[in-house]
């Protein structure tokens, strides 16, 4: 009779161990055999995508990042989508990576290049002593196309400036010259006039016609006015 029972009891344990053990290997196998269905693709292909339109905004070239959103559109596994997500992650972080080094090297350049025009614009502009009003604008000056607009700008003014002054000074120079013909003829109506108010005083002519003699142009004028008061005078 014991030994019925133990045999009972083994046989039902039995059973019972292989039960759980079925229900374990059907519970691993499900889970290894996990299919991803259509609405699941969907939806973390949607979700992959939005990912990376947010990241892209942060990147300027974008053609790895085109290439990987085309494999996510066509990808229906669950891991697939995901390795492509965080290949996303990578190509964003080592582009943006790069174009950070490569605007910090462009500064440094226009930085260089905008310091070297504005001293070949200054060193101009003290050629042409310009006042320091412009060379403040120079310096302030953003862009090289800035200082080299300004600079051409100021010096077509000074240059202006110089010329103008030289016509100025060559054409009060030549008013001051008076020409050898002109001294002659000065000469010779400044005689002219000591005749004629000499024969003035002679016949006691009043000094109007004295004044009219010495407000005379011209030496002609001199003797026509000389002989009418003198033929009246006599």
């Amino acid at each position: 009779m014991e030994n019925k029972k133990m045999k009972y009891y083994l046989r039902k344990s039995a059973f019972g161990l292989a039960a759980v053990s079925a229900s374990v290997l059907v519970g691993v196998t499900t889970v290894s055999a996990q299919v991803t269905t259509r609405a699941q693709a969907a939806k973390l292909r949607e979700e992959a995508t939005q990912k990376i339109s947010e990241l892209e905004k942060t990147i300027d070239n974008k053609t790895q990042l085109d290439s990987v959103k085309k494999e996510i559109q066509n990808a229906v596994d669950r891991d697939k989508i995901q390795e492509l997500s965080n290949q996303a992650d990578q190509i964003v972080s080592a582009q943006a990576e790069k174009e950070a080094l490569i605007k910090s090297e462009k500064k440094l350049a226009d930085a260089w290049e905008l310091e070297a025009a504005k001293d070949a614009a200054l060193k101009e502009l003290n050629q042409y002593g310009v006042s320091d009003y412009y060379k403040k604008l120079v310096n302030s000056a953003k862009t090289v196309a800035g200082v080299k607009k300004l600079q051409a700008q100021v010096v077509e003014s000074a240059k202006k400036a110089r010329v103008s002054e030289a016509t100025d000074g060559l054409s009060g120079f030549l008013k001051s010259q008076t020409p050898a013909e002109d001294t002659i003829k000065s000469l010779e109506l400044s005689e002219a006039k000591t005749l004629a108010l000499r024969e003035f005083d002679k016949y006691g002519v009043s000094d109007y016609y004295k004044k009219l003699v010495n407000s005379a142009k011209t030496v002609a004028g001199v003797k026509k006015l000389q002989a009418q008061v003198v033929e009246s005078a006599k």
